[in-house]
């Protein structure tokens, strides 16, 4: 299982990051290459309708054929959006953990308005490095409980390259399937990274920015 953009001929992993505007209306095409199965998108910590060709849980993609193309509409103008950091899986009943532990993951990111979010910018310079400076980690551990892997580095580490002397944005995306743990810790190097601050919770800006406390 896994994940394709069109026009490429193997799956990511994780899945193709997509991204999305507040205000405008977006949709996703989604076709189902997996022989004999039945699949669907959910797109989780998003706030969009769930009936029809929303967020629906219950609808289904069979496999390639007629009818294995679906379009999901993702209304971000008539349904008001905080900015956020969200993911997407499938959802399809007794399917869902054999999908998303075969790749089928990704993350979404609903792109900041920062003049219209409620939140205390600590130091105007923060809203420049929000916009511009951005890594992504997306943590997961398909292969079992102990074998993370950080954007899909099988082996060794995945490696975030940063100017010295300057902040950057990292989104972090947390791919657990785990059925007998609830989570992860994750620790920064106090030497190497000893200025780690939160700015967001789960997606969504905190009403100061950056947060005091690490």
């Amino acid at each position: 299982y896994g994940y394709r953009v069109a026009r490429e001929t193997t799956c990511s992993f994780p899945g193709p990051t997509m991204r999305f505007q507040q205000g405008k209306n977006h949709a996703v095409l989604v076709r189902n290459t997996v022989p004999s199965s039945v699949t669907n998108l959910h797109f989780h910590g998003m706030h969009m309708k769930s009936t029809g060709n929303g967020d629906n849980v219950l609808r289904e993609i069979p496999s390639d054929d007629v009818e294995g193309l679906a379009v999901y509409e993702v209304d971000l103008k008539n349904i008001p959006h905080m900015g956020g950091t969200h993911w997407y899986h499938p959802h399809i009943e007794k399917q869902s953990w054999n999908q998303v532990q075969g790749g089928a993951f990704g993350m979404i990111v609903v792109e900041d308005d920062l003049k219209g979010e409620q939140t205390t910018m600590q130091d105007p310079k923060v809203a420049d490095f929000l916009a511009q400076q951005e890594r992504i980690l997306i943590l997961s551990n398909t292969e079992g409980s102990k074998a993370w892997r950080g954007n899909g580095i099988k082996e060794g580490q995945e490696t975030i390259k940063v100017r010295k002397d300057a902040w950057i944005r990292l989104r972090i995306l947390m791919v657990n399937v785990d059925s007998h743990s609830s989570g992860g810790l994750l620790k920064f190097d106090s030497v190497n990274c000893p200025n780690v601050l939160p700015i967001a919770h789960d997606g969504i800006l905190r009403q100061q920015v950056p947060a005091s406390e690490s």
